[in-house]
């Protein structure tokens, strides 16, 4: 069974998804994000996974398949930095990483029929010292606006950024598929061993 639920409308997922062989049906869940708080990174992206999965897979179209939900943030210095919401919170958070070492946490809840698996991955990423044309020249792309952390490793200037990554490269695109992967294959075959 190669179908998957992604309850996300992140287009990345989709595609790492899809470029590992699954069959990818997506559904938004209706659920407001503001209502976990939670100071710890770990804990908050995993608490959204699983409120985003518990919100999709209880619509019974979703039964048959694996239900994959996720949540990213970006921590520096014990700050969590979400998604910029405009210009000057795009331009302070990439000032912020410029030159520095953050973490990406990403939070995966996997769910088929009555089975759950929930766990957390994250990725140590430096950046190089930024200038302030580069960062505007980011920001003047669009590209920070639907990401944490204002910025995305998977774009040509985001990449650029970048001068060294310690984990898996997929968990800061927004899901580290090894894990997810492998996760998905346990939970399926739970299924077939009874």
């Amino acid at each position: 069974m190669n179908k998957v639920i992604l309850a996300s409308g992140s287009p990345r997922r989709k595609l790492l998804l899809e470029n590992y062989g699954f069959d990818v049906a997506v559904v938004k869940p209706d659920f407001d994000e503001s209502t976990i708080l939670e100071n710890d990174a770990a804990l908050l992206v995993t608490a959204l996974a699983r409120a985003k999965n518990r919100c999709v897979s209880q619509t019974s179209s979703c039964y048959e398949f694996p239900v994959i939900a996720a949540d990213t943030v970006v921590c520096l210095d014990n700050q969590i930095l979400g998604k910029p919401s405009d210009r000057t919170q795009a331009y302070n958070m990439l000032s912020m990483l410029s030159g520095a070492t953050h973490t990406v946490f990403t939070g995966v809840c996997i769910s088929f029929e009555k089975r759950q698996t929930v766990f957390c991955e994250k990725t140590d990423v430096s950046f190089y010292k930024l200038s302030k044309t580069q960062i505007y020249r980011y920001i003047d792309s669009g590209s920070p606006f639907d990401k944490a952390g204002g910025y995305g490793i998977q774009d040509d200037m985001g990449i650029a950024f970048i001068e060294s990554i310690k984990g898996e490269l997929s968990n800061v695109i927004g899901l580290p598929m090894a894990r997810t992967v492998s996760e998905i294959k346990k939970i399926q075959g739970d299924k077939n061993e009874t």
